[in-house]
């Protein structure tokens, strides 16, 4: 009889073991992502949700939204550990990476073409600039920006901006927060040019908008994991699982609806090399 309850015994904990390793969730119960600033906290938390619920799932473990207004905080929290996970543009992972060994970007975030990467723009006017000679008659020139911290911001359309002879000190420029707002002062006709990205320039072409030039291909925004906070086999479920996602379990997701692409030794190349011709 003794034997049996043994044996009963030796079965029950084997069962709440396999249960245990079935809903397994790593030692930080508590995880804190930081979403890329653009807009209000609300709308801003509102785009992240569907992403962050499903990070919930994959980890099993609660994920809090920590919400900053611009890069800059999101980086010192970041290299102070008080972030675990964080959506951010090239430039910013860049800088991240330039402050702390600790960040790793493991994903890049697909766009409605199923396209990963993405170019900045240098545009004008319909009825302004469009032509080299034209531009380098102005001084000073007028410069739409969106952020300082932003790729297609002052790196990107001074970079442009060096073809045609400008630098930033030729120029008077003003940041306007986002790319939507640059378009929208350059087809009134507020600024001689500005910077913005690709999509959004196709977008405001009708309206009468010109695309002088572009950069080479960019990469997108990026999932950002702070390998100083979190498990390296919480960091590859997290990857892995969201890789697994199909379109139907995305659907309803605005950040991250259309999937991701994993993060490769180039993908930052070209950005790299901006930096590097503009010091």
């Amino acid at each position: 009889m003794n034997h049996i309850k043994k044996i009963n015994l030796i079965l029950v904990t084997f069962i709440l073991f396999i249960i245990v390793l079935s809903n397994k969730s790593y030692a930080k119960r508590i995880y804190h992502y930081a979403p890329l600033p653009t807009e209000s906290s609300k709308s801003t938390i509102s785009k992240n949700m569907g992403l962050i619920q499903s990070i919930r799932k994959i980890l099993n473990a609660e994920v809090e939204i920590v919400y900053h207004k611009n890069y800059d905080n999101i980086i010192n929290e970041f290299s102070r550990g008080n972030i675990d996970i964080a959506y951010l543009g090239p430039l910013p992972v860049i800088k991240l990476q330039q402050n702390t060994h600790t960040s790793e970007p493991v994903l890049l975030f697909k766009n409605n073409n199923g396209n990963a990467r993405y170019r900045c723009t240098l545009c004008s006017p319909l009825d302004g600039v469009s032509d080299r000679d034209a531009l380098r008659t102005i001084r000073p020139v007028r410069v739409a920006l969106t952020q300082e911290s932003s790729t297609c911001g002052p790196l990107s359309t001074f970079w442009l901006l060096r073809d045609y002879g400008i630098k930033i000190e030729d120029s008077i420029h003003d940041y306007l927060c986002s790319h939507e707002s640059v378009a929208l002062s350059l087809v009134r006709g507020e600024f001689d040019v500005g910077g913005i990205k690709d999509t959004t320039a196709e977008r405001f072409k009708e309206l009468g908008l010109n695309i002088i030039a572009s950069t080479p291909p960019l990469p997108g925004f990026a999932l950002v994991v702070n390998t100083g906070t979190m498990e390296a086999e919480a960091i590859d479920t997290l990857v892995n699982g969201l890789l697994k996602l199909d379109e139907d379990e995305r659907k309803h997701w605005d950040i991250g609806r259309y999937g991701f692409e994993a993060v490769d030794n180039g993908s930052y190349d070209n950005l790299s090399f901006m930096l590097e011709m503009g010091e």
